[in-house]
């Protein structure tokens, strides 16, 4: 969806008028100056406003295999449930992700509004033998 506009009583030559766009899309600028029968026109410059994305996630750090990691998308203005994910199985701003292999898998999304697509939000999940417990103790500690 495009949008256009005006700002009416620019400023004489030299001066600056500001436009501030509020919500995502795409928008074309034009100016325009009069004076007395000379009118002139700029070309039209078009301004691309990107929502923005984040991804959380339950549990957080390393997980065993087998693990449902539960991932929520927040957009940034919310008004859309226009959401693509890659390397998870989601349905608008939720998915789930699940490995029966070690590794790190990234998972990323991409939010729509106004037919203007986010940046991708990446994360990395560790899949490991073992989840992450917090426990940084060694299990080598013997003193034979």
């Amino acid at each position: 969806m495009g949008h256009s506009g005006s700002a009416p009583n620019l400023p004489q030559p030299g001066g600056a008028t500001t436009v501030k766009f509020t919500d995502p899309g795409k928008y074309t600028v034009t100016a325009y100056y009069q004076l007395g029968s000379v009118k002139a026109e700029s070309k039209p410059a078009t301004v691309i406003i990107r929502p923005t994305v984040t991804i959380t996630r339950f549990p957080e750090g390393a997980v065993a295999p087998d693990t449902v990691v539960t991932l929520t998308a927040t957009p940034h203005p919310a008004g859309s449930n226009d959401f693509e994910w890659t390397g998870a199985n989601g349905n608008g701003p939720t998915a789930t992700f699940i490995s029966r292999e070690l590794g790190d898998f990234d998972v990323s999304v991409v939010y729509k509004m106004n037919d203007v697509e986010s940046e991708p939000a990446t994360i990395t999940i560790k899949v490991g033998d073992e989840a992450d417990d917090g426990d940084d103790d060694d299990d080598d500690d013997d003193d034979d």
